[in-house]
């Protein structure tokens, strides 16, 4: 179920985050555009690489740690991206 509710485009930050708690629903809630992007940050470390890879693909990742994957160069990371 929460699986589903991970998948629906309107689904909420507050509902994604208790998505997160399901492990089959954690990919899908991973890469969801309304999780909060320090959230989606603290997932890139996950254990599970699905998790990590899901998050690592998020829209929502900040551009900064997106520089940083890509190119290792570290800029600035602030909340509003």
């Amino acid at each position: 179920m929460f699986r589903e509710i991970a998948r629906h485009p309107n689904a909420t930050a507050p509902v994604l985050l208790s998505c997160l708690a399901d492990d089959r629903a954690r990919p899908v809630a991973a890469a969801h555009p309304a999780l909060p992007p320090l959230v989606i940050v603290e997932l890139l470390s996950d254990p599970d690489r699905q998790v990590a890879e899901a998050a690592a693909g998020n829209p929502s990742l900040p551009p900064a740690v997106m520089t940083h994957l890509v190119t290792g160069i570290d800029e600035p990371f602030t909340n509003g991206g």
